[in-house]
Formats: structure tokens, sequence, C-alpha cells
């Protein structure tokens, strides 16, 4: 019996020193240092046939970035259309023009350009251009996105939106130019 009661007291004290420990990292656990990062789509509002640049911004990467791969479309296509994108803090960065509303963009930091600790990181800027009067989610999906060591950042996805406007000033194609009765010259 002497040894079950052993083993029974080195449970209860490992136990114990097990319940003390995490109560002491519950208590010196700051929410405010846990706070978790988001990976953001600019909004915007333009007129039809017109350009804008939206960046898609990672808020802050305590151990730095990596590198990515994310995906970015439109839930409307007919609203507009992402023409190109630019990456202006990687290295060794592609996109893929999935559809004229989506497209993949891949980046490696082989430089160590976006180090521990940086804020507000533009990960790209995707001109889009707008097609058609609506409104469009700009939408991420994230398949990878790495820290400096190799672990997975985990991001809350902010969607932006597309507000594309009837095109205000100049003539439309609808347009005629007049009445169509007599007084001009016609074409030469």
């Amino acid at each position: 019996m002497p040894l079950n009661l052993t083993n029974a007291w080195r449970f209860r004290l490992t136990l114990v020193v097990s319940i003390t420990a995490l109560i002491g990292l519950l208590v010196t656990w700051n929410p405010a240092e846990a706070a978790t990062p988001t990976l953001t789509a600019q909004s915007a509002t333009i007129a039809v046939g017109e350009l804008t640049s939206i960046p898609i911004i990672l808020s802050e990467a305590p151990n730095g970035v990596s590198g990515f791969d994310i995906i970015v479309s439109l839930s409307k296509a007919s609203v507009g259309s992402i023409i190109e994108a630019d990456f202006p803090s990687m290295g060794l960065a592609q996109y893929t023009q999935i559809s004229s509303s989506e497209v993949r963009l891949k980046a490696v930091d082989l430089s160590g350009v976006v180090e521990s600790g940086a804020t507000n990181i533009v990960l790209a800027n995707l001109t889009i251009q707008g097609v058609k009067k609506g409104t469009a989610d700009i939408q991420i999906s994230v398949s990878m996105l790495d820290d400096d060591s190799g672990y997975p950042i985990v991001a809350e996805i902010v969607n932006g939106a597309l507000t594309v406007k009837k095109a205000t000033g100049g003539k439309s194609g609808t347009d005629k130019g007049g009445t169509g009765k007599g007084g001009g010259r016609g074409k030469k």
C-alpha cells in the first residue's frame, strides 16, 4: 500500500503545481498584448470608368512577415475589374489574374523588409476599375500568411467595399448632339 500512497501524493503534487502555474499565467496575461492582427481591404467609391488603388493592409506583424499567398476577389464581377497589383513591402512577388474580378497574390520577404513589430504593412495595392454602377465586396481569402519563424499569422479578415457610381460630366454614349433638323453641315 505505501507505494500506491506515494503515487497518489505525486499525482496531487503535480496537479497543484500545474494549477498554480496556470493561475500565474492567467494573472499575468494581458489581452492588449495578444490582440489579433487584421488583414484589411480598404473601401473606395469611384465612377464608372475610373481607376482606384485599393491597399491590402496587415495591421501588425509582431514577428515579421516571411511571405503570403492570398486571393482577393470582387463579389460582383459586373461592378469592377481588377487591373493589376503591386507589392511595395515585399521582395519577390507575383500576382496571377484568375479572372477580371479575382487575383492571387504571392510574395516572399527575402530581404527582411517587414521586420518584427512592424505595423500597417501594405502587402499589396490593387488597381481596380469601375465597370458598372453598383456595389461589390472586396473579399480576402488567405491560403498562407507566415511570420519570420514560419508560423502562421492568424489575422481577422476585414473585407472592403467597392461602390461604383454613374459617371458624371462629359457626353454619354447616348447623346445624339441635337434634334437632327437642318442648320448643320453634316459629315464631310
